[in-house]
């Protein structure tokens, strides 16, 4: 007869060292990432935000590349261009603390 193994007993875990993510909608952020990549013509590197007094909004120019992408969806569904960016400038990729990333 086959039994188990004993449970391993591991260390007590300092919480400290555990792994935390600033970015609570990881799924929503990725979408507008990919969307914005999408509104630019996939460009290898894009510049997606500009500063506006305390907080971070999307550029002038993707928001109106993402207006005319989204042109038909938002006809359809009756969605102002005003709401539509307030609405895209309130998600996580503007709102939290992301690390600088470099590729080699």
């Amino acid at each position: 007869m086959n039994r188990p193994d004993n449970i391993s007993v591991y260390d007590e875990l300092d919480l400290k060292l555990g792994i935390k993510s600033s970015l609570p909608h990881v799924k929503s952020t990725i979408a507008l990432a990919v969307l914005l990549w999408e509104c630019a013509d996939r460009p290898a590197e894009l510049v997606y935000s500009q500063q506006n007094g305390d907080g971070i909004v999307m550029t002038d120019e993707l928001d109106q590349w993402v207006i005319d992408y989204l042109s038909e969806i938002c006809q359809e569904d009756e969605i102002d261009a005003e709401s539509l960016v307030a609405t895209i400038n309130e998600n996580q990729l503007f709102k939290s603390q992301m690390e600088a990333y470099c590729c080699f």
